[in-house]
């Protein structure tokens, strides 16, 4: 583990542009989610459906290595305006190709992602000529793995895709592996700034959130709005409140162990691509014709995701440094439980539709959100030496 240092000594001040060059960044995030939204609208379960799983995964993996380096290197000089410009043109491209499926673009598709690590590489190799001792070091040691990634993805794409996967793969593993465990490569990485990284993983789920309204709001424009249609939405945006509730209720002021940091992150990656999952579905409820039913495994995926959303959330609490948890990690098990053992007795049941139990479970999530505040007021938060900050182990 590294060692923690001071934060007058430890912490940077950050630019006066980088907080408005992040904004900026994420409405390019913002279109690639509507861009992913609308092909998971359009692709059945199956091969396809994870195809896009990946993509989205792959993207946000960009998103958090730039807030990754942000957090570390408080810089927001011109030439990383410029690198972030680009990454941002390459972020839609990417979302496009991705967009037209898993049988088109393959090629196209692993260039443009060897040219996004490439952008991540180059704003390390940045913040290598900006920095001393230490923080010098690390930031070669990560321009270099990011490179070589993008080396690897370049050099994968005109293969088949029975060797274009493989390298790819190991492209991903050695950008991975040293971003969440920095100490893989040096003992003495930079520290992070805990209260920044929460508001970033914070403000990205909220972004998630927000594209179930817009979802929700696509679906019904042009059409004539009836009774049913309203309560509908009404039901929706319930829905998305307690996605809301349940989040913000707890993991923003929970903090974070330094040694968990490295499940954290991908523990965020799956709760927002659960919310998005689930904004898609209920959205595809309002187009429905009266008299009409999703298939099955349309409305098991939909509820599948509000448990894997419940599940996530347990998995940041015991990430986060709110004592005692028993309580809290089986309520949280407990609401993910409960809706998929009612979607599989509709599920094994002739008589019942499943679309029709995503009623229930938005009636179960409203209730979890009604509950956990008096769990979560059985909690304490511990809190780190005021002189630290956190490192990751």
């Amino acid at each position: 583990m590294s060692e923690t240092r001071a934060a007058t000594h430890g912490i940077k001040a950050p630019s006066s542009m980088l907080g408005w060059m992040e904004l900026f960044s994420d409405l390019v995030f913002v279109a690639t989610t509507l861009i992913f939204s609308s092909a998971m609208v359009d692709t059945p379960v199956g091969a396809g459906k994870f195809w896009i799983y990946m993509a989205f995964a792959m993207v946000w993996w960009i998103w958090m290595s730039s807030t990754m380096f942000f957090n570390r290197f408080r810089l927001g000089d011109v030439p990383l305006r410029i690198i972030l410009l680009i990454q941002m043109f390459l972020l839609v491209l990417f979302a496009m190709e991705a967009r037209a499926g898993i049988d088109n673009d393959i090629t196209v598709m692993t260039f443009e992602f060897g040219g996004l690590l490439a952008t991540v590489a180059l704003m390390y190799l940045f913040g290598s000529l900006k920095e001393r001792g230490s923080e010098r070091r690390f930031a070669r040691q990560m321009a270099g793995v990011n490179f070589l990634g993008a080396l690897l993805f370049i050099v994968a794409a005109p293969f088949p895709d029975v060797a274009r996967y493989p390298i790819g793969a190991l492209g991903l593993l050695i950008v991975i592996v040293p971003t969440i465990l920095p100490n893989v490569l040096s003992s003495h990485a930079p520290l992070f700034e805990e209260a920044h990284l929460v508001e970033r993983l914070g403000a990205f789920s909220l972004i998630m959130m927000g594209e179930t309204f817009v979802e929700i709001a696509l679906a019904i424009s042009g059409k004539h709005i009836t009774i049913r249609d309203s309560l509908t939405l009404a039901l929706e945006f319930l829905l998305a409140f307690s996605l809301w509730g349940a989040y913000f209720e707890d993991i923003p002021h929970a903090g974070l162990q330094q040694s968990r940091v490295k499940f954290w992150v991908p523990f965020h990656l799956i709760l927002q691509l659960s919310i998005v999952t689930v904004g898609v579905g209920v959205s595809t409820l309002v187009n429905l014709p009266l008299g009409e039913h999703l298939p099955d495994a349309d409305a098991v995926e939909i509820i599948g995701m509000m448990a894997t959303f419940y599940l996530a959330l347990g998995g940041l609490a015991w990430c986060s440094r709110r004592r005692p948890l028993k309580k809290l990690l089986l309520f949280r098990l407990g609401t993910a439980v409960v809706m998929l053992g009612v979607t599989v007795l509709a599920w094994t049941d002739p008589a019942f539709h499943v679309d029709d139990i995503i009623i229930v479970v938005i009636v179960l999530a409203i209730a979890e959100l009604v509950a956990a505040p008096f769990i979560l007021k059985t909690t304490t938060v511990n809190q780190t030496p005021r002189q630290e900050s956190v490192s990751v182990s």
